[in-house]
């Protein structure tokens, strides 16, 4: 489809969109999580999808029933948007104190490393020494991936709270 859709006549027409779709696809293997690791596999579909709907049922929807499709998509278009804009509004403005304590929570964990464990590569990327081996996991905070097997998925790590440790201007957004 990628091929497809550059070698289109319309797509002839817009080479900016064109550029654009080009630099895109050269980082897909970062933003596309099937491209990431074959490791995904399992109850992680299952896990998002039961998440997405219990919200959707509880929240949005506040156990009611939608008795026809125009109430359903005003349901969607109204409550929806509201409940996750004042879920973002409360993270940005440090009023859901769960991230903190994760991350205070995974910082206990990066009590084995210390500063000459972390080899930085560049501004953004860094090799962890494992807890267990002598092995090394690539950390990129730009991204907020870690090759790790909980990382990998997208997940915060212990890794990756290494690095927000020794190298605290790299984190990319505040928590506090």
């Amino acid at each position: 489809m990628y091929r497809e859709a550059l070698s289109s006549s319309a797509a002839q027409q817009y080479p900016n969109w064109c550029a654009r779709v080009v630099k895109y696809w050269e980082r897909h293997e970062l933003w596309c999580l099937a491209w990431r690791t074959p490791a995904h596999r399992g109850h992680n579909t299952n896990n998002y999808s039961e998440v997405t709907v219990r919200i959707f049922k509880d929240i949005v929807l506040s156990r009611v029933k939608a008795y026809n499709p125009v109430a359903l998509v005003d349901f969607i278009c109204t409550t929806m948007q509201h409940y996750y804009v004042k879920r973002l509004l409360l993270f940005a403005h440090s009023r859901v104190s769960t991230p903190l304590l994760d991350f205070m929570k995974m910082e206990l964990k990066t009590a084995y490393c210390q500063p000459n464990d972390i080899i930085c590569l560049s501004t953004t990327e860094f090799e962890v020494r494992s807890e267990e081996a002598a092995n090394f996991y690539s950390v990129n905070m730009s991204y907020g991936v870690c090759s790790c097997p909980d990382g990998a998925l997208g997940k915060f790590c212990k890794h990756q709270a290494a690095v927000t440790k020794y190298y605290k201007g790299l984190f990319l957004y505040r928590i506090s």
